[in-house]
């Protein structure tokens, strides 16, 4: 196997060391091992040409995003339902925070898939029912204007 003999050598000083079986020990053996395979990849993204980074990290958050409808309402929704799963993991199990948990992750699916029902029932009528698609579109268009000061009513002659 071809190594850099700056890999190789970071490889033997990992080899050589004596370890605790404890739990620091550990800790510090997967952190050596971790900057021991970064080394490895940005080597090996230099040869390639690569970019830094994980490129799919980025991508998995637009969708999120970009679903039908998922808006700001739930994004804030999101966010405290994954503040509330990290006091849950941080501190010990708490009856009280492990109800407030679940009771949030129902509401998130529950604002979710409410969302998304009315998104796509209105895409659907696009295609089934047009006349009902513009009924609704135009209501949210003019919602905050009177439709009679619209101008395209014009006054029939008599």
């Amino acid at each position: 196997m071809m190594l850099s003999k700056e890999v190789e050598s970071n490889l033997q000083q990992f080899l050589g060391k004596d370890r605790v079986l404890q739990r620091n020990g550990v800790d510090e053996a997967t952190d050596d091992l971790t900057d021991i395979f970064r080394n490895i990849i940005n080597k090996i993204r230099s040869h390639l040409n690569l970019p830094k980074g994980n490129r799919f990290k980025a991508k998995n958050r637009k969708q999120k995003k970009s679903s039908l409808g998922f808006d700001s309402e739930c994004e804030s929704m999101h966010r405290t339902l994954i503040q509330s799963s990290r006091s849950l993991s941080n501190c010990s199990v708490n009856e009280e925070k492990l109800k407030n948990y679940y009771r949030l992750k129902k509401q998130f699916k529950n604002l979710v898939r409410k969302k998304q029902k009315k998104n796509t029932t209105v895409m659907e009528l696009e295609d089934k029912n047009p006349k009902a698609y513009w009924d609704i579109i135009n209501k949210f268009k003019y919602s905050d204007k009177d439709i009679s000061d619209q101008s395209f009513n014009i006054p029939s002659d008599e």
